[in-house]
């Protein structure tokens, strides 16, 4: 018997020819995300395979089964080609082994001890908002289950905030293997009129949260979120080392290691700020990240680098403050408590917020600063970070870069820093020994900045 799919529009096939093993589709209201998962599920199931459809309520679930009914398996039902299991919520081949199993978040856990072809979880906005989708049901439950089939993982729907959906699609964007995320808006959809759009905005007096949630798909607006109106300072196109002059920038830096990221991000040193290029990479080997932020400064020459120093950052920023000493580079030390962190982050909030800071347009350090987020300790305490399964590597690097142009801004425009050799025990520094060496507690090296930290603020 034949059955008629629908057609796709051009967004939806992009999807299609370029999905990987595990995808996140971040879509508008109305984008086509049924349609386009409706002609993934239906020639997987008559081609035998199991699929796993996770939603989040008992009306999504009896909803879209009466779509497939409908629309596709009628003819194959009435001539018991295929059955509906009541009992199951499942749609099953009757002599062969494809089958559409159906779960909400009330049963979810019974995926468990299944085998799965494919599963798709439908409305996952709805869903990251009553589960955790990357732990609870992605790790838990739902990776486990396509081990011995290598399954593919289908996450689709609307955003509603910064949360686990999020982290989920945030693994697409950073090119984790195997992962794939799309973003596409209601006006990506050629088969709905704009200018009717343009119409319920207008008429329903959508706020700009709604308009940025439910027509552009994007993760805003967490609760806690501390950064806003984005859109109006992420706007910058990268800058390349060679068309700005030496010593006119400042350069924060966040380490990172076998789970993190390396972030550096560089700003011209004036008022209102502009970032000028952000780097962010990651690597286990702790002197390859090295040789790269080293190669990264020689190539700007800003007139400070501002390093993380806890943990290993106390390594890189002695190992800086030693191979840019040549170079008049000034290194300093931040070391992050929940106070230092409150006073980079509040500044950098409010930067952006009066338009004293822009950035550049960077998809993913974009979406790091939507998802940070404030909360607070049993003692009443502040402590900022990213959500769960998420990072926040580009915001801390960005406020520290910011941090250093504040101060060289406060305690002179002009003025460059005039640096003096770097000697230990009375000698000039040389490569020998370098284990060996500390910048603790001497007075006239490179990396103690000639301005005072009084002009912080």
């Amino acid at each position: 018997m034949e059955i008629v799919l629908p057609e796709l529009h051009p967004t939806q096939r992009q999807v299609v020819q370029h999905a990987k093993r595990y995808n996140v589709l971040a879509c508008g209201r109305r984008w086509g995300k049924d349609t386009l998962l409706d002609t993934l599920m239906i020639p997987a199931l008559l081609g035998g395979k199991h699929i796993a459809v996770l939603l989040p309520k008992d009306t999504d679930r009896d909803r879209v089964i009466e779509r497939l009914r409908v629309n596709y398996l009628l003819p194959l039902l009435e001539n018991k080609l295929l059955r509906y299991d009541q009992h199951l919520h499942a749609f099953k081949q009757a002599d062969a082994p494809g089958e559409i199993r159906f779960y909400t978040v009330r049963n979810y856990g019974s995926i468990r001890g299944s085998s799965l072809d494919m599963f798709v979880a439908n409305e996952a906005g709805e869903l990251s908002t009553m589960l955790d989708l990357d732990r609870e049901v992605w790790q838990e439950v739902v990776r486990p289950a396509l081990l011995d089939r290598k399954g593919q993982a289908w996450f689709a729907g609307t955003p509603r905030g910064v949360n686990s959906f999020y982290a989920l699609y945030v693994r697409g964007v950073e090119g984790v293997k195997g992962w794939a995320s799309w973003n596409y808006s209601t006006y990506d959809n050629p088969l709905i009129d704009r200018d009717e759009i343009e119409a319920m905005i207008q008429q329903e007096r959508m706020s700009r949260l709604a308009i940025d949630q439910e027509i552009y798909a994007r993760f805003v607006q967490a609760e806690g979120t501390i950064f806003s109106e984005l859109d109006a300072v992420c706007v910058l196109k990268p800058t390349e080392p060679n068309q700005y002059p030496k010593y006119a920038t400042c350069v924060g830096i966040d380490i990172g290691g076998a789970r993190d990221y390396t972030v550096v991000s560089v700003m011209a040193r004036r008022q209102p700020a502009h970032e000028l290029q952000l780097y962010r990479w990651r690597d286990v080997q702790v002197r390859r990240t090295l040789e790269r932020i080293v190669d990264i400064c020689k190539a700007w020459l800003p007139i400070e680098v501002m390093v993380e120093a806890n943990s290993i950052g106390e390594y890189f920023y002695q190992e800086l403050a030693y191979h840019l000493a040549s170079h008049r580079v000034a290194v300093a030390r931040y070391v992050a408590t929940n106070e230092t962190k409150a006073d980079i982050i509040h500044a950098l909030r409010h930067a952006l917020e009066n338009r004293m800071l822009f950035l550049l347009d960077d998809e993913q350090g974009r979406a790091e600063l939507a998802a940070f987020s404030l909360s607070y300790t049993s003692t009443g305490k502040p402590r900022f970070s990213a959500i769960s399964g998420t990072h926040d590597d580009t915001v801390v690097a960005r406020a520290l870069a910011y941090a250093s142009v504040r101060r060289y801004i406060a305690a002179h425009p002009t003025v460059p820093i005039i640096m003096t050799a770097v000697k230990l025990d009375g000698k000039t520094r040389t490569g020998k020994d370098r284990s060996t060496y500390s910048v603790a507690g001497e007075t006239d090296l490179l990396a103690t900045p000639k301005f005072d930290l009084r002009n912080w603020r």
